[in-house]
């Protein structure tokens, strides 16, 4: 499976766009940053999930905040 960045950098290479649109290559390149970004947040989301997930089953710690609770807190929410 793909990080962000590499789905990012490979997508650059590989980036598809309507040259008569005017700024075509500006919105394909916005639109697949989006995309990133939203596999990024998905990305942190499980790795939260992960971690306080081996806690739980090893400690009996209580998570402390739903997953969406922690990424708005932490990387300011749906802003970016």
């Amino acid at each position: 499976m793909k990080t962000a960045v590499e789905f990012y950098a490979e997508g650059l290479e590989q980036l598809e766009y309507n040259p008569l649109e005017k700024n075509g290559y500006e919105n394909a390149k916005k639109r697949l940053l989006e995309q990133a970004k939203e596999m990024e947040k998905k990305e942190i989301v499980n790795a939260y999930l992960d971690g306080t997930l081996q806690f739980d089953n090893a400690a009996e710690i209580v998570r402390p905040k739903e997953p969406a609770v922690y990424y708005n807190e932490t990387y300011g929410g749906d802003n970016d």
